[in-house]
């Protein structure tokens, strides 16, 4: 994936959090350099995460779909919703 091998080039350090459901999906990115995965009991069809002063959200609906905000106030809301779900989370 062309994304994820600039972010390991680049040296970004990416955090997920999915459904314990999806642990073939977690797996393929755990063996990715520089990435942590966690699994939370919770279903969603949405994904979001933060980089520097941009949000994004992807929904994979029916008809797949995203978001890109860039914003410092909601980068800074989502950091702290993610790292309090993070503690909720197992590895």
């Amino acid at each position: 994936d062309v994304v994820h091998k600039k972010r390991i080039k680049d040296k970004v350090k990416l955090k997920i959090i999915t459904n314990k459901n999806s642990k073939k999906y977690g797996m393929s990115r755990k063996k990715m350099q520089l990435t942590e995965v966690r699994y939370l009991d919770v279903e969603t069809k949405t994904e979001y995460g933060v980089l520097n002063d941009y949000f994004f959200l992807i929904s994979y609906g029916k008809e797949p779909y995203g978001l890109l905000i860039k914003d410092s106030n909601f980068a800074e809301t989502y950091k702290t919703f993610f790292e309090l779900m993070w503690g909720l989370a197992k590895a």
